[in-house]
């Protein structure tokens, strides 16, 4: 990972996984600068989908098709679901992960 700070004190983040490639910040325009190439908004990283709702400030990532794919490579696409231990309105906190490892 590259970090690049600007003289606003915002960061420009360049992030490399083997031929995948990630540049996150603020300012498109500085980004350009440092990339030197023209960039489309990334829609997948590393099985990762990317939705951004701009009006709203939201990024939601998503692995569905990553695991649809595991699921087909061991033969398990046609399973049935089942429920989640937890109900989806639980939201667990930093305290409530171990302290140790």
């Amino acid at each position: 990972m590259y970090v690049q700070e600007l003289f606003d004190e915002s960061k420009i983040y360049l992030i490399l996984y083997v031929d995948n490639m990630l540049v996150l910040g603020s300012d498109r325009f500085e980004i350009k600068e440092l990339t030197m190439k023209e960039l489309y908004e990334a829609q997948h990283i590393l099985g990762m989908r990317i939705e951004r709702d701009k009006t709203k400030r939201i990024l939601h990532l998503s692995q569905s098709e990553y695991i649809q794919k595991v699921l087909r490579r061991f033969n398990m696409d046609k399973s049935k679901l089942a429920p989640t231990l937890l109900p989806m309105s639980i939201r667990l906190s930093d305290r409530e992960s171990p302290s140790t490892e």
